[in-house]
């Protein structure tokens, strides 16, 4: 009796079917999603070591308007084929996650490697960070990777779901949309120039980045430039840790002020010169 007892009680425990769930089984979750972002980051980093950033200005005007209103003929697309399993991955919440979490971890990166004005090819990379992209990222092929999959499928999400009854929803996406939009297919026109100009001097000319000089059909003339300066410190460094060295937790620093030549800086007797 007892062992009949412990037999029903181990068949009717309840059937979890996450267990048996295998990797990649349709329909893929969060786990996919991430993994495939991740496949398409470390595929930005190869094409970026092999071929160099992407040559954005082949989709300056007018190219991108053709791309944009590709982009609208997709998402219109997926409307009309929004039963289909693909589309439906691919508006998806865990698909719009793991694109969102690829592009805050290059954000991030981004935060932490300085940007360089100027991509480098391949043969001119001085570092491997600078051949992999890391120094110029939003101009770089795992950015361009995960921006156009974001796009589409942001683009895709809004026909998608389109109704009136949802206002807000297409408020807060339709905006976020249009400012991708024009953001991404509007930076091969962005132009960066550089202009010296004197106090009391005229200037019309302007330097690119790759060092040429171009004419504007305008002129700048500065009249004035006014430069507010304030006293420098002087610390103490640790060349160890590098920091400046104080007593009582702070840092003692001696500012260089004409007006008070004089002073102390952690048992030193300083005294201002020049």
């Amino acid at each position: 009796m007892r062992a009949e007892a412990i037999t029903e009680g181990a068949q009717a425990a309840p059937h979890n079917p996450l267990r048996e769930r295998r990797p990649f089984a349709v329909p893929w979750g969060y786990a996919e999603s991430l993994t495939l972002a991740l496949a398409a980051m470390v595929g930005g980093f190869a094409a970026e070591w092999l071929t160099g950033p992407p040559p954005l200005r082949l989709i300056a005007w007018p190219l991108n308007l053709a791309l944009a209103l590709i982009v609208v003929a997709l998402a219109a697309l997926a409307r009309f084929n929004r039963r289909r399993a693909a589309v439906k991955y691919f508006t998806s919440v865990p698909f719009s996650v793991a694109l969102i979490a690829g592009l805050g971890a290059l954000s991030l990166v981004m935060g932490f490697i300085p940007q360089a004005a100027v991509p480098y090819s391949p043969p001119d990379a001085p570092s491997l960070g600078a051949r992999l992209g890391l120094d110029h990222l939003t101009s770089s092929w795992p950015f361009a990777v995960l921006y156009s999959a974001t796009l589409l499928s942001l683009g895709a999400t809004i026909a998608v779901r389109f109704s009136l009854k949802r206002l807000i929803f297409l408020a807060n996406h339709l905006g976020l949309w249009l400012l991708l939009l024009a953001a991404g297919l509007g930076a091969a026109d962005r132009l960066r120039e550089f202009m010296p100009v004197r106090e009391g001097g005229l200037e019309w000319r302007v330097q690119h980045p790759d060092g040429s000089i171009a004419e504007l059909p305008l002129a700048i003339r500065l009249d004035s430039f006014d430069v507010e300066e304030y006293p420098a410190k002087l610390a103490l460094i640790d060349h160890e840790t590098g920091l400046p060295q104080g007593t009582d937790g702070r840092m003692d620093f001696f500012q260089l002020d004409p007006l008070e030549p004089k002073g102390r800086l952690l048992g030193y007797d300083i005294e201002l010169l020049e």
